[in-house]
């Protein structure tokens, strides 16, 4: 196996992949702090501070109908398999954990074929992080010491903080009912001192209506992405997948970094997938291509505050790659003419504003145990970072479940902390079942 390594690099000036924050960061044998960047002052979470474990994951090899093979003949192998479809049959899609040059390649190599370019995010960046410490009052979506604790350093300096959810949060809880999620106390909140802070992502859906509301009625908000560059995505005027693509009809797939897409691997007649890191999709992929890590590239992305940030690398390979195929050279003035810009300035902002799209939430299951999942980095990175779910006391008796026990939920064999939660809820950092915000499910009890 062939594995990434940081170590013997010269420092990088990167940034970290994540979430929609981009908190700036230097790479080398250990991560250290950025100081001078505005946006995170030299703070990082765990996920930021261990890094170089996401980096150090086996690395994607080049392949052909699974044999071995150079990095051209896997660039010329998929050009090939593509220019065999039409332009309605086939779907480039990507996670967003890339620069804004492979986000504008892989737009102008749609477009070069008439065919589909999509993501799971949505683009809104109107304020800074730093503005969240002006307002009276927050509405939050999520948990902010979970999903994004550079927020939660804002967030504490506000007088009153709400989080609307399932279960009792670490600040004022709004608990909304599983089975008719009702938002007027939540938007009942809503004034010129308030600002809203929400997710997009397919663990959000439930919270649809509020954010809707927020958005229609030009409520302050901040809406987060857990993946790194989504806001650009939307400016390229990338689709959503989770509403308009029919994968049923879709023949043909070229993925740019995939990771926990919607949870889910399609099975189309061609997969291609470009990638650093070997995982699910370069597994079932027919042709892989093998590109460098994150660290390594040079570019720059767009934030959640609409922030420009510079990854100081020197490989440009995944731009090259996609260049490759598509045979054209114009990707550095698509970004320069998307961001209406004449130069990319580190730390310069840009508004984006980008129509809401509804996704339609419908709890699923049919268990016992209301199952709410918390997003965070290391979810969406596919990495286990915990192996236990929080339950209520209550039901930590009533499943006679001791000390040394552990839990089954689905196929997934995990321990459990007791919590001041409600009973019948589950709580959890880890991905048990697809990604879906609430799930019915139920627990056994294994008596280890």
């Amino acid at each position: 196996m062939i594995f990434g390594d940081v170590k013997g690099d010269s420092m990088i000036e990167s940034v970290c992949i994540g979430c929609s924050i981009g908190c700036s960061l230097y790479v080398g044998d250990r991560i250290f702090h950025r100081k001078n960047a505005p946006h995170n002052e030299g703070k990082l979470c765990k996920f930021g501070m261990d890094l170089l474990k996401y980096y150090s994951r086996e690395k994607a090899e080049c392949k052909v109908d699974g044999k071995n093979v150079e990095l051209n003949e896997a660039i010329n192998e998929a050009k090939k398999r593509l220019e065999g479809y039409s332009g309605d049959e086939i779907l480039f899609l990507t996670s967003c954990t890339a620069t804004n040059e492979e986000l504008a390649a892989l737009k102008l190599l749609a477009e070069k074929f008439d065919a589909k370019c999509c993501f799971y995010g949505y683009g809104n960046a109107l304020f800074s992080l730093k503005d969240i410490e002006n307002f009276g009052r927050v509405i939050l979506t999520f948990d902010p010491f979970v999903s994004y604790p550079l927020v939660a350093r804002r967030v504490l300096k506000v007088k009153e903080v709400y989080e609307v959810g399932f279960v009792d949060g670490r600040v004022n809880s709004i608990i909304l009912n599983p089975e008719n999620p009702n938002f007027d106390d939540a938007l009942a909140l809503l004034d010129e001192n308030t600002i809203a802070l929400a997710e997009y992502s397919p663990l959000s859906t439930v919270y649809t209506p509020f954010l809707k509301e927020v958005v229609k009625s030009n409520a302050k908000a901040i809406v987060f992405n857990p993946t790194l560059n989504a806001n650009f995505a939307a400016m390229l005027g990338f689709e959503s997948f989770e509403n308009k693509i029919d994968f049923d009809k879709v023949k043909a797939i070229y993925a740019l970094e995939p990771e926990l897409i919607n949870g889910a691997i399609p099975s189309p007649e061609l997969l291609i997938v470009q990638s650093a890191f070997s995982n699910g999709w370069c597994d079932k992929a027919d042709v892989v291509i093998q590109s460098d890590s994150f660290h390594q590239k040079r570019g720059s992305v767009v934030n959640a505050e609409g922030r420009i940030l510079i990854n100081n690398g020197k490989s440009e390979q995944g731009v090259e790659i996609l260049e490759k195929i598509g045979g054209f050279e114009q990707t550095a003035s698509k970004v320069l003419e998307t961001l209406n810009v004449n130069t990319i300035k580190e730390f310069s902002t840009v508004e984006i504003t980008e129509e809401f799209r509804e996704k339609e939430f419908k709890l699923k299951g049919e268990g016992k145990y209301y199952l709410t999942t918390k997003s965070n980095p290391f979810l969406w990175k596919g990495i286990d970072h915990k192996n236990f779910v929080e339950l209520s006391v209550e039901d930590v008796k009533e499943l006679g479940l001791s000390r040394t026990d552990r839990i089954k939920i689905g196929d997934k064999e995990l321990c459990y902390k007791p919590s001041n939660i409600q009973k019948g809820y589950i709580v959890s950092e880890i991905l048990i079942s697809q990604l879906k915000g609430l799930t019915r499910v139920d627990i056994s009890n294994l008596h280890y």
